[in-house]
């Protein structure tokens, strides 16, 4: 099974991955579906709320370097249908040494995060936080 998710870009929430971009494959390496997959190109690309609607996705991911919160998407009249709205299935992808969702060597935190969200049964926080933490200590280790 593969849940329909919706990454919701840095500017906007109506601002989403285009289908060539990482950030996509991140998506479906994670298990989901992107519902976004069909954008032309490898940029951010704006979307309307009817667009997002009628993607009625199962999780709405954040970038965790968004100039709007989670509450905003919630208090959105025209979100309010969607299935992510109504099963509070709004998450922000969290961003502890850099942007985990960007192509670079702690993305893979940000794809097991994913992984552990749409499918709890395959990766657990423990898991991701050991991994963090190993990562974290080799940093470390580097500046020294």
């Amino acid at each position: 099974e593969k849940p329909a998710v919706y990454l919701a870009g840095e500017a906007s929430w109506l601002r989403t991955c285009a289908g060539g971009m990482y950030q996509r494959e991140m998506i479906e390496m994670a298990g989901g579906s992107c519902v976004s997959q069909d954008i032309q190109g490898r940029a951010w690309a704006d979307v309307s709320a009817e667009q997002l609607a009628a993607w009625d996705p199962e999780a709405v991911f954040s970038v965790s370097y968004a100039e709007y919160a989670l509450d905003d998407i919630r208090g959105d009249a025209a979100l309010s249908g969607l299935r992510a709205v109504k099963e509070d299935r709004l998450y922000t992808v969290p961003s502890e040494i850099e942007a985990w969702d960007y192509p670079q060597p702690s993305s893979i935190l940000g794809l097991l995060w994913m992984t552990h969200i749409l499918h709890p049964e395959l990766v657990s926080r423990e898991e991701i936080d050991q991994l963090y933490e190993a990562l974290r200590k080799l940093e470390e280790k580097g500046h020294d």
